[in-house]
């Protein structure tokens, strides 16, 4: 459940062709996303087997570890045989901003993080410095990389360990 559709949309367009790439999933069994007869966006989905690696992480050993980093890796391979993307930002269908660049979607970021830094005060300024000398050293690298998909949403709680 979320108050808003891109939070979920995303698993909606993608669940099928993770599918198709042989990448097992749950299901959707029902979905709504018009928020009339209930105040939030959903979907209930099939359970699958097994528990969330982070619940389970400590008691590997690390032979299961590296099995499993190989099984995350095979996932990440079979995104390869997609067609790239023509540009840089989100796939959910969120009207995510999209990009011919991906210089400012990093100017954009660090901004971001500046911004949040001023409130949170996490970061020692003296590393934020350095980190934006950074990017701009290395500004027309980043002007000329090309669009490449990448699935950002493997973490402990979208893995699944089962026997």
């Amino acid at each position: 459940m979320n108050a808003h559709k891109g939070f979920l949309y995303g698993t909606h367009k993608f669940l099928p062709l993770f599918k198709q790439l042989d990448i097992k999933t749950p299901e959707i069994v029902a979905e709504d996303y018009s928020q009339t007869d209930f105040p939030f966006c959903y979907q209930i989905q099939t359970k699958l087997e097994g528990t969330d690696l982070g619940w389970v992480m400590d008691e590997l050993s690390a032979e299961d570890l590296k099995h499993i980093a190989k099984d995350i890796s095979d996932i990440f391979d079979k995104f390869k045989s997609l067609p790239r993307p023509r540009d840089f930002g989100g796939m959910s269908g969120a009207n995510e901003e999209h990009r011919t660049s991906l210089w400012p979607g990093l100017q954009q970021q660090f901004a971001d993080i500046r911004k949040r830094n001023a409130i949170t005060r996490i970061q020692d300024d003296e590393i934020l410095d350095m980190s934006e000398q950074l990017l701009r050293d290395y500004q027309a690298y980043f002007e000329q990389v090309q669009p490449m998909l990448y699935y950002d949403d493997i973490c402990f709680k979208n893995v699944m360990i089962h026997e």
